[in-house]
């Protein structure tokens, strides 16, 4: 018996990343459309021979193949926000071919080929005509990340800071303005801080760039040197890579992007918008804050005592942590059964602590 078990996670393994792989192709033009069909088809071939193998040791085969949750849900966020993002969710589910994603070519790449007159890939005209595509998809996976991780910061935090009021002697009401004012205070705390930050890095680009614009108005030859050399690293000939870079020097919005790129290592689409950062984290820590605060309001305007609003603030905490946690699976491929349980019993006993701490601080000011 042990044996089919073992055989039937074999075949849905196949068949699942059978349906992955057709969502991919979905999304997909060209090349990387047909690499995803050819490995749908594979993988359902493949699953014939599991089936054969379950029959042959004696199990009934299987019925047709029904994605469960987390597969669906995957496929829903690959159409939302692109595979870039879920590539360790991917690679659990054991979907194959990963590396069309992981090892784009680089805008200079394409560039040296048009010029050169050699052939530019399928994948790497996608590339250049799919840019706010990805830079989309980048900003997707950002906010889905900052959300699920910033919702984690405000949970934890607040229903610690809750409990320990709570255990210090605060009523119902003085630990629902406590736990307010927290979630105020920590979500403007976290969208200043991710405001600034990426500000900063937008200012040094931004300052960066100037400064070789300036260079390359000013010094158009040492530029296209400079150029030529990039070029003569990435395997042009030199005269080829000279004649290039001097015809890029009349075209300086090219010129500076490729030096930007490739001599300064910048690229603007990572940046991100400092507001939206700011706005995902204050969103995401307020809403993730405010789980805990929904028991202490309502519970009592239902006529129910101090100890079922604080008991509903736990369970409600527990469940939002568990579901919080189970998410981040997506970004670790673990269980996300063991990462909801985990987290929740990681958060749970932090408030307990604190709970306890409050007890004895509020024991020994009543003292």
């Amino acid at each position: 018996m042990a044996d089919t078990a073992s055989l039937l996670d074999s075949w849905e393994s196949e068949v699942q990343a059978a349906w992955l792989y057709l969502v991919l192709a979905e999304i997909e033009t060209g090349e990387n459309k047909r690499l995803f069909e050819a490995l749908s088809a594979d993988a359902l071939e493949q699953s014939k021979s599991w089936v054969k193998a379950i029959e042959d040791a004696g199990g009934s085969p299987p019925g047709p193949y029904e994605a469960p949750f987390r597969v669906r849900l995957v496929g829903t966020l690959i159409r939302r926000i692109g595979p870039r993002s879920l590539l360790p969710a991917l690679a659990a589910l054991k979907v194959r071919g990963l590396s069309v994603y992981r090892a784009a070519p680089s805008s200079l790449e394409v560039l040296i080929a048009q010029e050169a007159g050699s052939s530019v890939r399928a994948e790497s005209r996608d590339h250049l005509l799919g840019e706010e595509q990805r830079h989309l998809y980048t900003r997707g996976a950002v906010a889905l990340h900052a959300a699920i991780f910033g919702a984690n910061d405000g949970l934890v935090s607040n229903t610690a800071l809750i409990l320990a009021a709570t255990g210090a002697g605060a009523s119902p009401g003085t630990a629902l303005l406590i736990g307010a004012a927290g979630m105020v205070a920590g979500a403007v705390s976290m969208a200043t801080g991710e405001y600034l930050g990426v500000r900063s890095r937008i200012e040094l680009y931004e300052r960066q760039i100037a400064l070789e614009e300036e260079e390359l108005r000013l010094y158009p030859d040492d530029e296209a040197e400079e150029l030529a050399m990039i070029f003569e690293a990435r395997g042009l000939e030199r005269e080829a890579a000279r004649d290039l870079g001097k015809r890029l020097i009349s075209e300086p919005a090219r010129a500076l992007d490729v030096l930007t790129r490739e001599e300064l290592g910048l690229n603007p689409d990572d940046l991100g918008s400092p507001w939206a950062s700011a706005l995902a984290s204050l969103l995401s820590f307020g809403g993730g804050a405010l789980v805990p605060l929904l028991p202490l309001a309502l519970l009592p305007a239902l006529g129910l005592g101090s100890g079922p609003a604080l008991l509903g603030a736990v369970a409600l905490s527990g469940v939002a942590l568990f579901v919080s946690g189970a998410a981040t699976s997506l970004f670790t491929g673990r269980s996300g059964i063991r990462s909801g349980f985990r987290l929740a019993s990681v958060g749970l006993a932090l408030s307990g602590v604190l709970y306890g701490l409050g007890l004895v601080v509020g024991a020994s000011l009543g003292g």
